[in-house]
């Protein structure tokens, strides 16, 4: 069995083995380890040649950022802006969605000449948009509850008429310029309209508007309807269609300011208080410090009466109103206009209700409708009612701004009687007697 067998010698098996090692080009251990440095050496060479590359990008791209942030304007906010949205929806995964309130700044209820406490529920700003030569564009009185933390705006017609300290009929609108560019006629007028005393003043210079707009980061706006508007800035009429996504500053100002309009007044409330809720949702939106900057940038365009001895003051000043106004701005905002006037002939003169009508245009105040008689219930039916020697003024709304406009008019046109009686708030009705349908 030893003797017969086909096993290979001891000798034979190891030089076969030996022979294997010796193969450079086999799967000799020597060889794969020659295959395997030089494959490691290939992918350090390969790494080393990313990170060239990456260094080189990276290099590249904040030499281009500094540039661009250097000679390009807004351009640092436009890089920050993405960033910040992605900070905030990462902390929102773990911290709460509502964003903690933040205590109204107490200096809007300090007097910036004399320090002292203003008193009063209510602390009421008057803004106001004029032009170079003092005549003004538009009127936004603000009062903000400071029990409450409420505010109303109330957007007053520059057209109106009231009089001067002198005694002559003077319109809002040309207030300033009459009386040689002081606020003192302009506060007067609008203080007798609204019944309050008015505590600080905003004055904004058209021709600022854009500026303003720009560093403040506002909002575009959607056209609602096709419209044809004047454009103060480039002086020429433009044409804005439905639908259309209005962005460019001059634009969007135009179309809120509705300059030459039909309807200016109206078209002016309906889009200023859509465009203002949204102004004061996106401010609410943005941190204290983003805010104080865009502030303090527009500061010395603003003029503040009561006036702050320095601009980082008054930016302070109309941070605490921005702020203050737009606390309740997710839950919306009370935002009031004029009602209209309605004159009905309540003494059974021919005529009186158009003439009254006549006499209202002539002081400013836009009538709605005139020329119907006033009407009573007798026995179930409705007939004319011309028992009213004496004219009266009926409201349908219990808000002290528009009850004060009320008795503004009553004190205009020499009215004896202001009642209020359920109905249309947004109406005012002027029932003509005898006293005031006289030509």
């Amino acid at each position: 069995m030893g003797s017969g067998g086909s096993i290979p010698s001891g000798g034979g098996m190891k030089q076969r083995f030996g022979d294997e090692t010796e193969d450079p080009d086999g799967d000799s251990d020597v060889a794969i380890g020659r295959r395997s440095l030089s494959r490691l050496a290939q992918r350090k060479r390969k790494k080393r040649r990313i990170q060239l590359i990456i260094l080189l990008g990276t290099i590249i791209t904040v030499s281009f950022l500094i540039f661009a942030c250097v000679w390009w304007p807004g351009f640092r906010e436009r890089i920050y802006r993405p960033f910040k949205w992605i900070g905030e929806r990462v902390s929102s995964l773990w911290s709460s969605h509502e964003k903690p309130p933040r205590p109204v700044d107490e200096i809007l209820f300090i007097n910036p000449i004399n320090g002292q406490e203003h008193e009063g529920k209510w602390i009421n700003t008057l803004s106001v948009i004029k032009d170079n030569q003092g005549v003004v564009h538009a009127l936004l009185y603000i009062s903000y509850d400071r029990e409450e933390g409420s505010t109303s705006f109330f957007w007053i017609p520059e057209g109106i008429k009231g009089k001067s300290s002198e005694g002559k009929d003077i319109s809002l609108a040309e207030a300033i310029r009459a009386s040689g560019g002081k606020l003192t006629t302009l506060r007067n007028l609008v203080e007798s309209m609204v019944g309050e005393k008015i505590h600080y003043i905003v004055l904004i210079d058209l021709m600022d508007l854009p500026e303003i707009y720009e560093r403040v980061g506002a909002p575009g706006m959607i056209v609602e309807a096709k419209t044809e508007v004047y454009n103060p800035f480039t002086g020429e009429k433009e044409k804005m269609y439905e639908g259309q996504n209005l962005r460019d500053k001059s634009s969007v100002l135009s179309y809120l300011l509705a300059e030459g309009e039909p309807g200016k007044y109206k078209a002016r409330v309906d889009r200023g208080s859509r465009y203002l809720l949204e102004m004061l949702k996106k401010f609410a939106e943005k941190e204290e410090t983003e805010i104080k900057g865009a502030l303090e940038d527009i500061a010395p365009m603003i003029s503040l009466t009561p006036a702050p001895g320095e601009d980082s003051e008054k930016a302070r000043y109309l941070g605490a109103m921005v702020y203050a106004w737009g606390y309740q701005a997710s839950e919306g905002i009370n935002c009031l206009s004029v009602p209209e006037i309605e004159i009905l002939n309540g003494c059974g003169i021919p005529g009186a209700g158009l003439r009254v009508k006549e006499r209202f245009e002539a002081k400013g105040f836009e009538v709605s409708e005139a020329g119907k008689n006033a009407k009573v219930i007798q026995d179930g039916r409705e007939v004319n009612d011309f028992s009213h020697k004496k004219s009266m003024i009926i409201i349908h709304s219990q808000d002290k701004l528009i009850q004060a406009y009320a008795r503004y008019l009553a004190v205009i046109f020499s009215i004896p009687e202001v009642e209020y009686a359920e109905g249309e708030p947004g109406k005012i009705k002027v029932i003509v007697g005898s006293d005031l349908a006289q030509p």
